[in-house]
């Protein structure tokens, strides 16, 4: 069995306990909102919905899209999308972004969002339809660099919705970000070695 597979069949057994027992199952809690389910922790599922309404204020047109692509998020050891089941992975250090203020870690975690909501764009476009440790580097740098290029334009968009306080933060990072968006420098990382 697929690590996505894996991942899909314990949400789905978590799903349906909660539906017949309750929203708590495992410690972890179950949400659905916004035509999307999360699966988490308690802080987890409070840090996926802010993001969620931090971009469905900043930018509706995108939140409106994140449904066609995302139907769950679960906290996970990893990040990544699996677009097929259309199932958004997400670890504490993407959700969290750690060393961050809560606005930054929301823009960023918001931003992680849109990006790999573009990977099941690609998916379901039929561009992006082999797991990440099926494509070469190449292929992983084309569709990471178009992933890239979509979330900058949706988090500049939101930077005014982002504190003061947190301003120079939120520039550093889509500085930073606009800076490598045609390099891939963790492309030649297998899926399972990924720290995020």
């Amino acid at each position: 069995m697929r690590h996505c597979d894996r991942i899909i069949s314990f949400a789905l057994i978590v799903i349906g306990i909660v539906i017949l027992v309750g929203h708590t199952v495992f410690g972890l809690r179950v949400v659905h909102r916004n035509k999307i389910w999360i699966i988490g922790t308690y802080s987890f599922v409070v840090q996926t919905q802010s993001a969620l309404d931090f971009l469905s204020e900043c930018s509706p047109d995108t939140f409106a899209e994140i449904p066609r692509y995302i139907h769950l998020v679960v906290e996970f050891s990893k990040s990544g999308i699996s677009p097929r089941y259309k199932v958004f992975s997400a670890s504490k250090k993407t959700a969290f972004a750690p060393g961050r203020s809560q606005p930054v870690q929301l823009f960023w975690y918001a931003g992680a969002i849109v990006h790999d909501a573009r990977h099941g764009w690609q998916y379901h476009n039929g561009l992006n339809i082999k797991s990440w440790d099926e494509k070469t580097v190449a292929e992983r740098e084309i569709f990471e660099k178009d992933a890239i290029s979509t979330t900058i334009p949706v988090l500049q968009q939101c930077t005014r919705y982002v504190p003061q306080f947190a301003q120079h933060e939120i520039a550093d990072m889509l500085e930073q970000m606009i800076a490598k968006q045609n390099t891939c420098d963790y492309c030649n990382i297998s899926w399972m070695d990924r720290n995020w």
